[in-house]
């Protein structure tokens, strides 16, 4: 009973992460970011720890790429010149996070079968199924650990890369001033959910204020973006566990309206320099950003839990949980440096930008400018 229902909840409890995986450009982690439904079995602390563990790389790649890009130069527009332009970021997971201890998470209800065998692939890792663990909970009765049943950590996608698409325009405003913005509607993904991006920034130039000449344009340039994703699925027990069901779980309304929600957020904040000659563009600065990430699992979800029955013994038995995860990845502040270059021909121009940071990116795109 009890394995059944963890291969099932493998295949779909936590949808929603796979939907802004795949929303990011990480369409190659599909099968293995759902086999984290697992988690569930233990206690809704350790799934939240275990959960952000393996997609960590993943959601600190997306914040380092949505930070890229938003430039393709020092200087700013003319009053109501404008660009508009296409994007591709692509961020290096670190080797360091392609994997992670067990044992250094403080768990309280899942551990390694073999506590030496404890190290296990996060979301970009290895594609090899990581250690065996079990899940255990206290016997009601004698107060010593009741093992519920066992599973293998699930295996990493083997793509060590967080990929990203952006579209973004820009307008000049009066003192050497430009906005930028980044915006997708809320629009449906077929098989994956509800997704929508909002992105605003700003240069300054500063030489207006710099008496003197100064042979570079010197700009202050600060974005915010957020990104939001809403799945639906459906996860339900199997008729043959209701013979432990005391609660009547097997209506099917029951389980209707299950929903995983994300949303992150992320900002940087840069001092830039940078100088055109002809069709040649050059440009470079510092600075700091973050990302924080917070998924949300809403509805009712059938959970399993040790009860003593009339005879005194110890069994496992079919309950429910309603909006029971909350996951939080958070960067903090990190430091930045960053190059790039951009060559226009005409209105249109191609330009690449890298950064180096925790996670190394390079951002390419394809952009038309007038003024």
């Amino acid at each position: 009973m009890i394995r059944s229902f963890t291969k099932r909840l493998k295949a779909a409890a936590l949808n929603g992460i796979i939907i802004c995986l795949a929303a990011a450009g990480a369409h190659q982690t599909h099968a293995q970011v759902g086999n984290t439904g697992s988690f569930l079995q233990g206690s809704l602390d350790d799934a939240s720890i275990l959960t952000a563990e393996y997609i960590r790389p993943y959601a600190e790649g997306f914040g380092a790429v949505a930070n890229t890009g938003w430039v393709y130069k020092a200087g700013t527009h003319s009053v109501l010149g404008f660009d508009l332009s296409l994007r591709f970021g692509a961020a290096a997971v670190p080797s360091g996070k392609n994997q992670f201890n067990l044992n250094e998470l403080g768990l309280s209800s899942i551990r390694p079968i073999n506590p030496a065998s404890s190290v296990t692939p996060s979301v970009s890792g290895s594609n090899s199924a990581g250690p065996q663990v079990e899940v255990f909970q206290p016997n009601p009765v004698t107060g010593e650990d009741f093992v519920i049943t066992s599973f293998n950590m699930p295996s990493g996608s083997g793509f060590g890369y967080a990929l990203a698409p952006m579209v973004q325009a820009s307008v000049g405003l009066p003192y050497d001033t430009d906005i930028m913005l980044r915006l997708v509607p809320s629009v449906s993904i077929p098989g994956y959910g509800d997704f929508g991006l909002f992105g605003l920034g700003f240069n300054h130039e500063l030489n207006q204020w710099i008496p003197g000449y100064l042979p570079v344009d010197l700009t202050v340039m600060a974005a915010f973006m957020n990104i939001g994703l809403t799945g639906s699925f459906t996860l339900a027990p199997s008729p043959s566990d209701y013979d432990s069901d005391p609660n009547n779980l097997d209506t099917p309304v029951r389980w209707a309206g299950q929903q995983a929600g994300l949303s992150s957020n992320s900002w940087n904040a840069n001092l830039m320099a940078g100088r055109s000659l002809g069709p040649l563009s050059v440009f470079g600065g510092l600075g700091f950003q973050s990302t924080s990430m917070e998924i949300d699992f809403t509805g009712e979800y059938p959970v399993y839990e040790l009860a003593v029955n009339q005879q005194g013994d110890v069994e496992v038995v079919l309950d429910s949980i309603t909006d029971p995860l909350t996951v939080n990845v958070d960067t903090g502040a990190t430091f930045r440096t960053f190059a790039g270059a951009t060559v226009k021909l005409g209105f249109f121009y191609f330009s690449a930008e890298v950064t180096y940071a925790e996670y190394a990116v390079l951002n390419a795109g394809l952009g038309f400018s007038f003024r």
